[in-house]
């Protein structure tokens, strides 16, 4: 029985140590009567209206294969920061610059996965793009 119980220790500690990390980050926008916003992301987008003339970025990035220290060490240094323009069309484009970006840590290509959701004023149209189809607006 106390093998048992200490396997199952270990099990459960090992478990915890490999355990994903996540962080939300969230940004409002001012929203200038533009007919539509690009999000040149890679991630699932969720879409909401509401009735507020701004635009809300909410960014959860999951840490795939790197802890909460590291995760948090690369939001302060800006990786996640989202930037933002005007399109010639008028439209407003967000995109994540140096998320683009390959990172190594130590050796290991790091990897995180994204998830977003939009808040827009009601009737404004979200699209979504690759980041290289609007690379050169930034």
């Amino acid at each position: 029985m106390k093998i048992f119980t200490l396997i199952a220790a270990f099990l459960l500690f090992q478990a915890s140590a490999f355990s994903q990390a996540q962080k939300n980050i969230v940004k409002s926008y001012p929203y200038n009567n533009t007919p539509a916003v690009v999000l040149a992301v890679d991630g699932a987008v969720e879409i909401v209206e509401w009735d507020q003339k701004l635009v809300r970025l909410v960014t959860t990035i999951d840490a795939v294969n790197f802890n909460e220290a590291t995760l948090k060490a690369l939001a302060e240094a800006g990786r996640y920061s989202c930037s933002f323009t005007e399109s010639d069309q008028g439209s407003m484009i967000l995109t994540m610059l140096k998320a683009q970006r390959a990172l190594t840590i130590r050796s290991v290509n790091i990897k995180e996965r994204y998830q977003f959701k939009i808040f827009v004023p009601k009737g404004v149209l979200v699209e979504q793009v690759n980041y290289d189809d609007v690379a050169a607006q930034f």
